[in-house]
């Protein structure tokens, strides 16, 4: 009668001994930067259970994140810093980015978190989606206009532009450059002799710049819907 004891007492020794991660937080968020902003932030990592605990890397889902360990084994109670940066360039709007910590704790051998930001792109397209509708054997325009804006703090220099589709294309003015908080006006233009053969058809739009050492691309998504006549 004594031994079902003794195994619930040894299952409950051994449950109490393992090792255990525990992060300060399991998320953190930057607030809104500018896409040219990389940032950085550091999470604890704490072992709170009685056994040794081995870190054996940080797993980012996105090449747009990196993480490092300032160390990677932990005594029971001992803490160390994980540390993450995140690269915005080229990411829009509101991301949120998965970044797992892989360990021989047992319970959560994939522990997740996340970093997530509100990116400012440093070049503001308005709109930023066109539709051209064809209905009874017309366009409602094939000629259609977007403004670029430069919330950046250097001049941005045009250096290129086109679309993913030859149906559509692309003209911009004689201006080269765009100065911070400028606006420059382009133009999105459909072919005279193109007639959709489909419900809906997308093309994506974009303005290739250089700020300084840095490239960027402004971008326009473009919708071409045939109505049922």
């Amino acid at each position: 009668m004594r031994f079902p004891s003794l195994l619930i007492l040894m299952i409950v020794s051994a449950t109490v001994a393992a090792q255990t991660l525990k992060l300060d937080r399991r998320e953190h968020h930057f607030g809104e930067i500018s896409e040219l902003a990389s940032v950085t932030t550091r999470f604890q990592a704490t072992n709170t259970g009685t056994a040794e605990l081995i870190i054996e890397k940080v797993q980012p889902s996105c090449g747009c994140t990196a993480g490092d360990l300032e160390r990677d084994r932990l005594q029971p109670g001992e803490s160390t810093w994980i540390n993450i940066s995140f690269d915005p360039k080229g990411k829009r709007g509101a991301v949120r980015k998965l970044v797992h910590v892989l360990s021989n704790d047992t319970r959560s051998p994939r522990l997740p978190f996340f970093i997530a930001a509100d990116v400012v792109p440093v070049l503001k397209c308005t709109p930023e989606r066109i539709e051209f509708t064809f209905s009874n054997g017309a366009f409602d325009s094939r000629e259609k206009t977007f403004v670029i804006q430069n919330n950046g703090t250097e001049t941005a220099k045009l250096i290129g532009g086109g679309s993913t589709k030859p149906m559509v294309i692309l003209n911009g003015p004689e201006a080269e450059e765009l100065a911070p908080g400028d606006t420059l006006e382009f133009t999105v233009s459909l072919d005279e002799n193109y007639v959709p053969d489909k419900a809906l058809s997308f093309a994506t739009v974009v303005v290739a710049t250089a700020s300084g050492e840095t490239k960027l691309n402004a971008q326009v998504n473009v919708r071409i819907i045939a109505a049922e006549e």
